[in-house]
């Protein structure tokens, strides 16, 4: 029998569950969706020359009606930087361990302090703004934090048959050993 040491990320007691894992190809579409982020808050401008026209539209549609005057463009700037991050913090805390679930959350906080220090130093045509960062941290939360409560409702549940009888999956114990058919060879 040869014995293998395990990398320090997937250490654990015996029969920790699968959400204890680094998972490394979560990071491919982390990095994507993170790549896009940056073309949108590192450029001069967010939203581009067609995205502006239709963002206004829709602002004067929403200010046209009492239902939804109240959707004014703080609202939706605030609303948006909230979206923005979610998929981060939901990817980061796909890719970590379900005990470091903060993180990705801090990781999501510390880039959006960047993005705002580059965008004051170094985009004119840019405001560098601190609720920015707040909302940026609200949606990253928000994401690592539904990750977190799924893997949490999913490992409480019990898995493997409830038979007595083991299967290949699940870890054989002497409860189980005792329960198992003798072949008379006593």
């Amino acid at each position: 029998m040869i014995l293998r040491a395990r990398p320090w990320f997937s250490q654990g007691h015996v029969g920790h569950d699968r959400w204890m894992r680094f998972r490394p190809w979560f990071l491919v579409p982390t990095a994507l969706y993170l790549w896009w982020v940056a073309s949108i808050t590192l450029g001069s401008s967010p939203y581009g020359a067609s995205g502006e026209g239709l963002l206004s539209q829709g602002l004067d549609f929403a200010a046209g009606h009492s239902a939804t005057a109240w959707l004014t463009f703080g609202v939706v700037e605030r609303l948006a930087n909230v979206a923005l991050f979610v998929p981060l913090g939901f990817l980061g805390a796909l890719a970590f361990p379900r005990r470091f679930w903060v993180v990705p959350f801090l990781l999501c906080v510390s880039l959006s302090c960047g993005i705002e220090t580059f965008q004051g130093a170094f985009l004119p045509t840019r405001v560098e703004d601190f609720h920015d960062v707040i909302s940026n941290g609200l949606g990253a939360l928000v994401g690592a934090l539904a990750v977190t409560v799924v893997r949490m409702l999913v490992s409480s549940r019990p898995s493997g048959p409830t038979s007595g009888v083991a299967s290949p999956a699940a870890p054989l114990t002497s409860a189980k050993l005792d329960r198992l058919p003798s072949n008379g060879r006593g």
